[in-house]
């Protein structure tokens, strides 16, 4: 495809959004042509989805995706539109704001149904979380890394295999990563990795003002196999004490 025409209504917002999005067409053939490695396995395989993200204030995100990798490959804001309501609800019936108040309910919860109403619909994280910050990763101590699925807050995900070669320089900042090393008596483990939003992106925006990118992911993993988690830049060194780390055992 060259472009997508879409429209949806935003419940939050009480609105209609829609229009066009261009696509980067030659470099979709170039992608769809080529393929890519297919996780663990290494087989060659391409792209299986064209997935189309809508959200919050007209952002609109698509990617393309297979075998648990997702990769974005266009962004856009688009407008208001006027569309009958009927699109939504063709039941004369019901009140649209009613049925909006009881969607939301049912969706959020009461906790986020109040959150909403309070602070209104949280817009403003939507750019951040597309944008883009070069950084590496480091992996030290007491541990043989080995794979790392990681999942970033604009709707990427990606995979790195240790054996094979040093990760290079990633861009999507990560809110979640699955990290599998070998402990020093060789039982392999999985780091399950949950970042707090706020904190990271905080730490990586301070990184970022004080110059000299890529920064610097660092794991950490003591001889009991205990990962701590800081960023390092200009600035400093950071530590990510509100990031949770669930560790498990994957045996020999």
């Amino acid at each position: 495809p060259e472009r997508l025409t879409l429209s949806w209504f935003s419940f939050a917002v009480d609105r209609f959004y829609g229009g066009n999005v261009p696509l980067p067409h030659d470099s979709l053939v170039q992608r769809f042509a080529e393929g890519f490695e297919e996780p663990l396995t290494r087989a060659r395989v391409t792209w299986a989805y064209i997935i189309v993200g809508m959200g919050l204030g007209g952002w609109t995100s698509v990617w393309l995706a297979g075998s648990g990798i997702v990769t974005e490959v266009a962004t856009a804001r688009l407008e208001p539109v006027t569309m009958d309501w009927k699109r939504v609800l063709d039941n004369p019936g019901i009140e649209r704001a009613d049925f909006v108040r009881r969607t939301l309910s049912r969706r959020l919860g009461e906790d986020g149904s109040e959150a909403l109403a309070r602070n209104g619909p949280p817009v403003s994280p939507w750019p951040r979380y597309a944008q883009r910050d070069r950084w590496r990763l480091v992996v030290a101590g007491s541990a043989v890394p080995q794979h790392i699925f990681l999942r970033g807050f604009n709707g990427e995900r990606q995979f790195h295999d240790f054996t094979r070669s040093p990760p290079g320089v990633f861009e999507s900042l990560p809110t979640h990563a699955q990290f599998t090393f070998l402990s020093p008596c060789g039982s392999k483990l999985l780091a399950e990795i949950r970042f707090d939003e706020a904190e990271i992106l905080g730490a990586f925006d301070r990184a970022k003002a004080a110059g000299g990118v890529p920064v610097t992911l660092r794991f950490d993993v003591d001889a009991r196999s205990r990962v701590s988690i800081t960023l390092e830049g200009q600035s400093g060194r950071t530590p990510l004490q509100r990031a949770r780390v669930d560790l498990s055992s994957l045996g020999k």
